[in-house]
């Protein structure tokens, strides 16, 4: 009778626990990137440990979990990327997939995490068409995109009478979209263009609509001084984005690009979510980031848009001449700050059916 006694009460004991201790939590990271290709420089290994940082910065820990960074390389392939994150879903506990350069990878991941009910965040693939004509629910974009690098630094060019363009375009959805963006930038400004080309991936060639710090490190000031364009992160821009850069340098030795910070930002916000929402249901944490405000060293003041569109202050930047450079990683001079609400589409004009007007 005693060990009837027992056994009841123990089994009513566990009828009461919260839910959340029965099953497992599904808050853990995995950042799905390029570690063995062309972008594992701008994004790669560094990503997964600006993800480690905001997990150690968050403390560890969220809903009484203990909160794990995975790293998969995707390797350019989208069959290899969905193989990678439905392991992460089924065996892993993972609840978000950030950074995915590549829009091609991008978007097929984001279609895949939405299907599953997992959120998923774009940081290194720009392609307008995550939050637009293909925007899903439990999907967002947070570092840049083709309309932020283009439409604003197309008119500042035109404006310094750079009004004559010829584009030579990466052929896939980044390069097109990209390419659609600034000829419409062009154009409206007052500028033609004369026509374009496109080039195979892999295909080594200059890219000045997008630019990362990592680039300009590889080229050198004395091939790079004088390049415009837009960026949406400088390490040496203020005390708080030195301090991180030096944390992430003396872990890398290589200053962050946009697309690390990025990640920080996007893992730290996720954590965030999941604890004011007090669950790891992923429709429920993608409501919560829609709802708080971004607020860190990359994004101040950050604002998620219904489409999924992170919109944040970017930057029209200057390569320094190298006698103007006074120490290691001094590279550019922040010629204008363009606002958050004008640097990104307008979420009524991106075709996001999540959008009401």
């Amino acid at each position: 009778m005693a060990n009837l006694f027992v056994a009841s009460s123990l089994a009513c004991a566990l009828l009461f626990l919260p839910v959340t201790s029965l099953m497992a939590q599904l808050v853990n990271l995995g950042v799905l990137t390029d570690v063995s290709g062309i972008y594992s420089t701008l994004s790669g290994e560094g990503s997964a440990e600006a993800a480690r940082m905001a997990v150690e910065d968050f403390g560890g820990t969220v809903l009484g979990r203990e909160v794990k960074v995975f790293l998969g390389d995707h390797r350019a392939n989208v069959v290899t990327a969905a193989d990678i994150a439905t392991e992460w879903f089924d065996n892993n506990e993972v609840g978000i997939i950030p950074d995915m350069p590549n829009s091609t990878i991008a978007l097929g991941m984001q279609k895949l995490a939405a299907d599953r009910g997992k959120v998923s965040v774009t940081v290194s693939a720009g392609s307008t068409d995550l939050t637009g004509k293909q925007c899903r629910d439990t999907a967002f974009h947070w570092a840049y995109d083709t309309y932020s690098n283009t439409m604003n630094l197309e008119r500042s060019m035109v404006d310094f009478g750079l009004s004559t363009w010829f584009f030579i375009t990466a052929d896939y959805s980044f390069g097109w979209t990209m390419e659609e963006a600034a000829s419409k930038a062009v154009t409206a400004a007052g500028g033609r263009v004369l026509g374009s080309v496109r080039h195979p991936l892999n295909a080594a060639t200059l890219a000045p609509l997008l630019v990362f710090i990592t680039d300009v490190d590889a080229l050198g000031l004395e091939v790079a001084q004088g390049m415009t364009f837009i960026d949406g992160f400088y390490w040496d821009r203020t005390e708080e984005t030195r301090r991180w850069s030096k944390r992430f340098f003396d872990r890398r030795r290589t200053m962050p690009t946009m697309a690390h910070a990025g990640v920080y930002s996007a893992a730290l916000h996720y954590l965030r979510a999941v604890q004011a929402a007090g669950t790891d249901d992923g429709q429920r944490v993608a409501a919560k980031m829609h709802e708080l405000p971004v607020e860190d060293f990359f994004a101040e003041k950050g604002e998620v848009r219904a489409n999924g569109r992170m919109a944040h202050d970017m930057y029209l930047v200057q390569v320094k001449r190298p006698e103007a450079a006074e120490y290691a990683w001094d590279y550019y001079k922040i010629l204008a700050t363009i606002p958050g609400k004008v640097a990104f589409q307008p979420a009524t004009e991106t075709g996001c059916r999540l959008v009401t007007r």
